[in-house]
């Protein structure tokens, strides 16, 4: 027979651990940022990286439904590096 108040096989709660692990909220491949901070980090305004979006430019987007927009943090970062342009140019600049 199992103690009043407890299925069969469950722990009590005066056992179990007084905090439970949280994933990772620095995760780059998970940090997801909405479209403000997006801008607000690669240093452009909020409505700027919106009109990139439409036209089909700037960093990869994540559209989770029709109204809710995120950029992964790695993303970011990889649209900004390959902005990059050596200040010398070349012949063909």
């Amino acid at each position: 027979m199992t103690p009043k108040g407890r299925c069969h096989g469950e722990t009590p709660i005066s056992e179990l651990p007084m905090t439970l692990p949280l994933p990772s909220t620095h995760n780059a491949e998970t940090d997801l940022l909405t479209p403000a901070m997006a801008a607000e980090r690669v240093g452009i305004s909020a409505s700027t990286l919106k009109r990139m979006r439409l036209r089909g430019e700037g960093p990869r987007v994540l559209r989770l439904t029709a109204r809710t927009i995120r950029y992964r943090r790695t993303d970011l970062d990889t649209w900004l590096r390959d902005c990059q342009h050596d200040p010398r140019g070349s012949a063909n600049d």
